[in-house]
């Protein structure tokens, strides 16, 4: 039941990412993908083997599940959320997307917990919207930082 339900809710999400005005560039958008794709996988690693928080399940189609969250759902929803963002005018709007977005983050950490991809530990939910906030907070910054370059980069070239 878990990977059917993954799988729908990663084709709305796709279809919500194609059909939403992105008002950042297809590179702008794939770095941030990519990046936050390793921190989130780097994150899922070290809390599992090292600090033994999450103990990831060894059904082949629940761990599809735990790869397909952390490598596609996290990444395309932190892109929604910056391009989003990035399209509302006032800071009360903003700070609902944030709220939506946060939310739909913990809910798919509440269904992996519940279709029993990953069990809590020495976890709980707090931490789960602290590792969700930061996530938002990383990818925001990766892409200030972009914009940031993308400026100089056009300050320079008219000296090529």
């Amino acid at each position: 039941m878990a990977l059917p339900f993954s799988i729908t809710i990663m084709l709305v999400i796709f279809y919500i990412t194609f059909f939403i005005i992105k008002k950042l560039s297809f590179l702008h958008n794939s770095i941030v993908f990519m990046l936050m794709t390793i921190v989130s996988a780097n994150f899922m690693t070290i809390a599992t083997l090292q600090l033994n928080l999450l103990k990831i399940s060894e059904v082949p189609w629940l761990y599809l599940y735990l790869i397909i969250d952390r490598s596609i759902l996290t990444p395309l929803l932190i892109v929604i959320y910056l391009n989003l963002r990035l399209q509302m005018a006032t800071g009360s709007k903003k700070v609902l997307v944030l709220i939506t977005t946060i939310g739909v983050m913990q809910g798919l950490d509440v269904l992996m917990n519940y279709f029993g991809a990953i069990q809590f530990i020495d976890w709980n939910l707090f931490y789960s919207f602290l590792k969700n906030v930061s996530f938002l907070m990383i990818g925001l910054g990766i892409s200030k930082l972009l914009v940031i370059l993308e400026r100089k980069g056009e300050a320079y070239d008219g000296y090529l």
